[in-house]
């Protein structure tokens, strides 16, 4: 049971890390450069909707030198990260629950 805990910890502070970097990097760079993303979308951003245009248009304005950070690498990773890390959750808490039947 200690690992599926670990492995939400993990899963937690992944999307943590995003939604902090998203708020501190990628909305700050688009404001300046004054470009706004027109989305549509049902209910609070931040829990349906992931940024998606958002990270197109930062990553359209971002030089080729600081494409290759890492921070931009996982901004652009992030939700195949998060996803993988949320099914590998899921999968260690099947397989923990199937051990202590």
């Amino acid at each position: 049971m200690a690992a599926s805990m670990a492995m939400l910890c993990v899963f937690l502070a992944a999307a943590a890390v995003f939604w902090l970097l998203y708020g501190l990097v990628v909305c700050p760079r688009l404001v300046d450069e004054g470009i706004t993303v027109a989305v549509e979308h049902d209910g609070h951003p931040l829990l349906y909707h992931w940024p998606k245009a958002q990270l197109l248009a930062y990553r359209n304005v971002l030089a080729s030198n600081e494409a290759s950070r890492w921070f931009n690498r996982y901004l652009f990773h992030a939700e195949r990260i998060i996803c993988c890390l949320a099914l590998m959750y899921a999968a260690g808490l099947a397989a923990t629950l199937f051990l202590m039947r």
